[in-house]
């Protein structure tokens, strides 16, 4: 059993630098030592120190940004390493999950940018602020990116909505500015999630915000109530319309939602268009 006067030695030893400017915790969570890390904080190892030197990662740019007036906390490292459990760790042993980068980033803000939905709960869990914003403006649900392999995989892009789902559901503040707000507004239309549509609906402040969203168009010139005629939900249909959905708007092929009801024998939606 370690006293308090023997827990300080220990600590004032485990936080001592080198040159670099790094820890010996900080050597442990780049190299992805868990067990090193669990020793290391069990002595009292600082886990809200910042490392400086080319070990840091550019959130913009996601390469090794060898810069040694960049500092990086080592809870962003871990994140953007994907790691899990030494993120947790780290939280455990008293890392703060608000503290930035020097360039405004957050650890909830990398976890945002890969998509990493369990390592951004267990920070959102943690009290990591969800609107808080890098440097450049970024706020952390609208550093996701829905569609990172251009839509081939299906899985990877189930697991980024669900990320946007909690961010929003966890209070991150939508922008009716923002062209990722379209995005999401017409995926949940495609993916029949009525719960989100509304959502997104409700936090429109203003003609001009409703607009945004429900004019906005994917691919084929198709709005987002084209995409739930084609699903056939006539929930979302007969939201979107009280919301003042363009019934009459055409996409390609001069196709409006009507076309689309019909085309599919959607009867009810046929009756709900005219």
């Amino acid at each position: 059993m370690v006293d308090n006067q023997d827990h300080d030695i220990y600590s004032a030893l485990v936080n001592i630098q080198d040159h670099d400017h790094h820890s010996a915790l900080c050597y442990a969570v780049i190299s992805e030592n868990e067990e090193i890390v669990k020793l290391l904080t069990k002595y009292g190892a600082d886990t809200n120190i910042k490392s400086q030197d080319n070990f840091n990662i550019s959130l913009d740019l996601f390469f090794i940004f060898d810069s040694p007036e960049f500092r990086s906390t080592l809870l962003s490292i871990a994140v953007s390493r994907s790691n899990f459990n030494i993120a947790r760790l780290l939280i455990e042993n008293g890392a703060d999950a608000n503290i930035s980068n020097d360039d405004g980033t957050t650890p909830l803000l990398y976890a945002a940018k890969q998509g990493q939905y369990d390592i951004a709960k267990l920070l959102v869990d943690n009290g990591a602020e969800v609107n808080i914003k890098q440097n450049n403006g970024n706020a952390p649900l609208y550093n996701i990116e829905l569609y990172p392999n251009g839509g081939f995989d299906d899985d990877f892009e189930i697991v980024r909505a669900e990320l946007v789902e909690f961010l929003i559901n966890s209070g991150a503040e939508i922008d009716f500015k923002d062209s990722k707000t379209q995005e999401f507004f017409i995926f949940f239309a495609q993916e029949n999630n009525m719960i989100m549509v509304r959502k997104i609906l409700e936090a429109a402040e203003n003609y001009d915000d409703l607009k945004f969203i429900l004019n906005a168009k994917s691919d084929c010139r198709k709005l987002a109530l084209h995409h739930a005629v084609e699903r056939g939900n006539e929930e979302i249909v007969e939201l979107m319309l009280k919301y003042g959905a363009p019934v009459n708007f055409r996409a390609c092929r001069g196709k409006t939602a009507l076309h689309y009801a019909s085309e599919s024998a959607y009867v009810k939606i046929v009756k709900t268009l005219i």
